[in-house]
């Protein structure tokens, strides 16, 4: 099973694996046991890929995951289940929601600076 698709960036399931390599505690190992071999091979495969990314890759990928850390539980199942569904999604589809997704992040800035823009003048 592919944890990410191959146009994005680090995935929260990347960055859901790196964490059960990474982290030292003992529920990380025994999760770690609970993976199947192919589990194991993506998950040191994708630790590899991590390696080898620049040093402010990896620092952008380390915020998220301190973000995800701190998510409360139930946002982050909802995150997981979404993921879930991503990934269970036919490729014509998964590029459908790519491409959508991708022109959604190119209009964020516009429609931000848009709403400072009306909240700025609500304020004379």
């Amino acid at each position: 099973m592919m944890l990410h698709a191959p146009t994005r960036p680090l995935s929260v399931g990347l960055l859901i694996t790196l964490w059960s390599i990474v982290s030292i505690a003992p529920a990380a190992a025994q999760e770690w046991n609970h993976l199947t071999p192919r589990e194991r091979y993506d998950t040191m495969q994708k630790y590899r890929q991590y390696e080898q990314l620049p040093e402010k890759r990896r620092e952008k990928v380390d915020k998220r995951y301190e973000r995800w850390q701190q998510m409360p539980d139930e946002k982050r199942q909802r995150v997981l289940r979404n993921y879930q569904r991503y990934q269970q999604m036919p490729p014509e589809q998964r590029q459908q929601f790519d491409r959508k997704y991708d022109r959604w992040r190119e209009e964020k800035p516009r429609r931000k600076a848009e709403r400072e823009q009306r909240k700025r003048k609500g304020d004379r």
